[in-house]
């Protein structure tokens, strides 16, 4: 198996992780935490809440495979990457400071906690749009253009969408924003396994290769 595929394999474990265990802490949880209303963060406060910090930091990590995944692949462009590191450092963020529980005051810890939640969720929002250009202009990734543009303004979409259905429906929105962009790390991971980056980089060597033979007097 070569590195590539490796670091994508291991991306999408790591980000499978995340939705693995907000369900099992849901249902740990269930008699005291609302689907509908509470938000993701509200499960480390709770039993077994140690696996949500744990859940975070392996979902900043799979962000960042991501990132070198796509890095590697293509090999131009330092905005979606910067994004996507963005994202990471956020998630880990995420899980070393706490929500505070509800109707709690808020504290400096909960404040870092919201700005962290926030700046996963916008950062890789724009990183979809970011990405869905410049898969245009790669040819083995042009076909998946197309779907990440998609993904991305579901993403806006989604975001939108949490301040506007309010309290009652908060959990349900924040966790559909989360699903849109972790489906796209998933699938995209997923994608960049199967693609021969060993042919690409043996034919851009050959032409690097070539040019460096002609310019030989």
């Amino acid at each position: 198996m070569s590195d590539q595929k490796r670091l994508a394999s291991t991306a999408v474990v790591l980000l499978a992780i995340f939705p693995v265990t907000v369900a099992l802490l849901n249902l740990i949880q269930l008699n005291h935490y609302d689907v509908r209303s509470d938000a993701v963060s509200l499960l480390a406060l709770g039993t077994g809440g140690a696996a949500m910090n744990v859940a975070f930091f392996l979902l900043g990590a799979g962000i960042g495979l991501v990132n070198l995944v796509l890095r590697r692949s293509i090999r131009t462009g330092l905005a979606g990457p910067i994004l996507l590191t963005i994202a990471a450092l956020a998630a880990f963020t995420s899980g070393i400071f706490h929500t505070n529980a509800d109707n709690a005051p808020s504290t400096t810890e909960s404040d870092i906690h919201m700005v962290a939640g926030i700046t996963v969720f916008l950062s890789m929002v724009v990183a979809m749009f970011v990405f869905a250009w410049r898969f245009r202009r790669d040819p083995r990734w042009r076909s998946f253009a197309r779907p990440t543009l998609i993904w991305a303004v579901a993403g806006a979409v989604t975001f939108l969408l949490i301040p506007l259905v309010g309290d009652p429906w908060f959990g349900l929105a924040q966790r559909l924003q989360i699903a849109t962009w972790l489906s796209w790390l998933l699938v995209t991971s997923l994608r960049a396994r199967h693609l021969d980056l060993s042919a690409h980089d043996k034919a851009r060597d050959r032409v690097q290769t070539s040019s460096v033979t002609t310019a030989e007097p």
